[in-house]
């Protein structure tokens, strides 16, 4: 009777081993989802803002193209980092985003052209499949299980 009792306390030690290495796998997850929306969310902002700008005189050193693969990439990036099967929906998201930009920027004293929204489409697509990849290789690295040495044939 004995016995019967400590292998039921290990099965149930087993157990809650792993719901607890389950629960952190789900708690770090989400917290890797929800600092990608900030990420984005906080991006969006800082885009909206210096793509609706007046433009001084002298601007930003640079190709004006550069700068719009850079951010719209930086832009799609963190969400796909996070769950990569978003790369597609997020990176339609972010083109639909510059063009709105694109279409606005009249109203505030700026020209719109159709160059800049061809570098946000490009940015977009770069930056979501970066993410994309970048989450996977993260994923398979980081959450895989680590080889146990005591497990070495030898």
């Amino acid at each position: 009777m004995t016995e019967q009792r400590h292998d039921a306390a290990h099965r149930c030690d087993s157990a809650r081993e792993f719901y607890k290495a389950d629960e952190v796998a789900f708690i770090t997850r989400y917290r890797l989802q929800m600092i990608g929306v900030a990420a984005t969310i906080l991006l969006g902002i800082v885009i909206a803002f210096l793509t609706l700008a007046p433009v001084s005189s002298e601007g930003v050193p640079g190709s004006d193209k550069l700068h719009h693969v850079l951010a719209f990439a930086a832009l799609a990036f963190p969400i796909p980092f996070a769950r990569p099967r978003l790369a597609i929906p997020v990176a339609l998201g972010v083109i639909a985003y510059g063009g709105v930009i694109e279409l606005i920027q009249p109203y505030f004293g700026r020209q719109a052209e159709w160059a800049d929204f061809l570098a946000d489409i490009f940015g977009a697509v770069l930056g979501a499949a970066a993410g994309m990849q970048t989450g996977r290789w993260f994923r398979a690295y980081w959450f895989a299980e680590k080889p146990n040495p005591d497990d070495a044939e030898g």
